[in-house]
């Protein structure tokens, strides 16, 4: 079941569930996330981990644009999850915003994907 946020006007996630894998959530990003949407987009997925997912999969196919705050909140998803023996892959990241996270350093700490099969079979291990 596909479950759908509306965090401000430039940003919105969907989530659901990958097939029978409970731990897996695959989170589709649409819009930008900067310094006036960060925090709720933080808190949204920081609910989706509550419920006892440890692996997620964002898909960036849709992410137009994210600032150097937003991607201070994925590296702290990453390491909130990496203390729960958890883990995460960015999907279908876009080339401009990839050059951001490389830009800031952060590259090489992240997980970044273009095919979703392996992403999702390395998060199944």
């Amino acid at each position: 079941m596909v479950k759908t946020n509306n965090i401000k006007d430039n940003l919105a996630i969907d989530y659901e569930d990958y097939r029978s894998n409970r731990s897996i959530i695959i989170i589709n990003i649409k819009g930008i996330i900067d310094s006036l949407n960060f925090f709720e987009f933080k808190n949204a997925v920081q609910e989706i981990i509550s419920q006892n997912y440890k692996k997620l999969l964002f898909n960036c196919q849709e992410l137009d644009n994210v600032s150097s705050t937003g991607v201070g909140v994925f590296v702290s998803i990453y390491k909130s999850l990496k203390e729960q023996k958890g883990d995460m892959i960015m999907l279908s990241i876009k080339p401009q915003i990839y050059n951001i996270f490389h830009t800031l350093g952060f590259s090489k700490l992240l997980k970044f994907r273009n095919n979703s099969t392996s992403a999702l079979s390395e998060l199944s291990i």
